[in-house]
């Protein structure tokens, strides 16, 4: 029986790095030694621990599982997106020639999936616009032609960082200037 995990099972936008286990349990009678193994979306697969090895000629030293006894692999991935991947791995007996040498006799395949997540980026803005205090230019209290000063609030209320932000106001003459802010001058605004 294989069992495959995953750890982490959910990365973080962009994603990352994810380490594959398999355990692969002898549930027959006799035992089994290892043949193949294969992933379809991790490429290395290697030997972490449990089972034994022997020399059986011609074949070289192979690993095996005696009856009720567990061997594990592992393998590392890099992934950018949701993934669920399926490994194979593939036990076989040994029969034996009358002159000594070991040949590949029954083969059992078992197979398992994995599915790790990676979080969508889902880009969002927040605008807080609030008005002033008026400037009096003719000084005969709030009339036409005073100014009418206003600030902005931007915040990055997605999960991913916003860069080339750029606001405007149609009733402003000039675009708005930043006052505050950005406090690593990087022109990135990160997530809040």
């Amino acid at each position: 029986t294989v069992t495959k995990s995953a750890t982490p099972t959910t990365l973080p936008v962009g994603g990352g790095s994810v380490t594959y286990t398999y355990d692969i349990k002898n549930d027959s009678a006799g035992r089994l030694y290892f043949y193949s193994a294969s992933d379809d979306k991790c490429a290395t697969i290697t030997y972490a621990s449990g089972g034994g090895t022997a020399r059986r000629d011609p074949l070289g030293t192979l690993r095996y599982i005696d009856p009720g006894q567990t061997i594990k692999f592992t393998c590392t991935s890099t992934l950018t997106q949701s993934t669920t991947n399926t490994a194979s791995f593939t036990f076989a007996t040994l029969g034996q020639y009358w002159w000594g040498d070991f040949y590949w006799s029954t083969a059992y395949t078992e197979q398992d999936t994995a599915t790790v997540l990676v979080t969508a980026a889902n880009p969002l803005i927040a605008l807080t616009k609030t008005a002033g205090a008026v400037s009096d230019l003719d000084s005969n209290g709030q009339s036409v032609g005073d100014l009418l000063a206003y600030s902005f609030t931007v915040r990055n209320t997605g999960n991913v960082a916003l860069t080339t932000v750029v606001l405007s106001d149609a009733k402003c003459a000039a675009a708005p200037t930043r006052t505050g802010g950005d406090t690593n001058g990087d022109s990135i605004l990160q997530t809040s």
